[in-house]
């Protein structure tokens, strides 16, 4: 009797035990993975959005950045203007947070992270959110799609860039392509580094003479105001010349005598005038030079024929 009284005891702390563990495990699962919230009472709340990428059923519901609930069901209702209704499961004790003129916005958590939605509460002012109530969708988030889009093509375009790049520096490196022989052919470089001191002489020639020009603009410039002033001053040429009518008369006269004379000559009076204009004149003196040179040439070369000098 004894013996069958210690075995019962044995197992009733066995039982205790495992119905303690199994105690603790349930607590343990309901805490870590929020099981517990299925218990809580919750109320619907509907709104409507154009697009909806990446949200999915039990996405969270957040609010200033507090889950107060989760997401039921998503519908192609096409109600009213917008495109996806999204029905919403949100914790009774959070609805005092929750006012009319709420405002329902999709984000992200991170870059690449799980779609939820973001709930603005509203206005103080405004009662509390109702049960089944629709509030108000701000669809400017949904560009979000758009923008990770854009990024990705501009990361897609970046890692090509990186690849060409890298098989640029292959090339250049194992000498292929003008760079590349330019850094592993020591008589390319050479011919570059000639040219380009050359191309230095060439600056410093033409520093040099532009150097050289400024000097002689200077130069003509002090000689444009020498001769403005030796001109222009009041006893200088131009001024006298402006008002002493002299030299101009002069010079008049001189171009009247030199027209006669040309007058004459054309007409063939005097010495010159008969010269000009006769041309048997002309063939005698034309014939009398060429004796004159054939003269001077045979002198020579025979001066003891024209010139004879004896010693006694």
């Amino acid at each position: 009797m004894k013996r069958s009284t210690n075995l019962a005891w044995s197992e009733l702390k066995v039982g205790i035990l495992l119905v303690s563990a199994l105690l603790i495990g349930t607590v343990g699962v309901v805490s870590f993975t929020g099981i517990r919230e299925f218990f809580r009472p919750t109320f619907p709340m509907y709104t409507d959005m154009q697009k909806v990428s990446g949200l999915k059923p039990g996405a969270l519901v957040m609010l200033s950045g507090v889950r107060v609930g989760s997401v039921t069901r998503l519908s192609l209702e096409r109600v009213g203007t917008q495109g996806v209704r999204v029905e919403m499961r949100v914790y009774e004790n959070h609805r005092q947070d929750i006012h009319a003129d709420a405002i329902a916005s999709l984000g992200s958590q991170g870059l690449l992270g799980d779609k939820y939605v973001e709930l603005a509460p509203g206005s103080p002012d405004t009662p509390q959110v109702e049960t089944a109530a629709v509030i108000v969708a701000d669809n400017g988030s949904a560009d979000f799609e758009n923008i990770m889009g854009q990024a990705k093509d501009m990361t897609t375009r970046l890692n090509d860039l990186v690849v060409e790049l890298t098989a640029l520096t292959r090339q250049m490196r194992s000498g292929e392509g003008t760079i590349g022989r330019m850094m592993t052919d020591p008589a390319l470089y050479n011919s570059a580094r000639d040219a380009t001191r050359s191309m230095n002489r060439t600056a410093e020639e033409l520093s040099a003479t532009a150097r050289e020009l400024r000097n002689a603009a200077s130069s003509f410039t002090t000689l444009g105001k020498d001769l403005n002033t030796t001109l222009l001053a009041p006893d200088g040429t131009l001024k006298r010349l402006a008002e002493n009518p002299e030299p101009f008369e002069h010079l008049n006269s001189a171009m009247a005598r030199l027209d006669s004379v040309l007058g004459k000559i054309d007409k063939g009076d005097g010495t010159v005038g008969t010269v000009v204009n006769n041309d048997a004149i002309a063939v005698e003196l034309a014939a009398l030079l060429r004796d004159m040179r054939k003269l001077v040439k045979d002198f020579e070369e025979n001066p003891k024929k024209y010139i004879n000098v004896s010693v006694f």
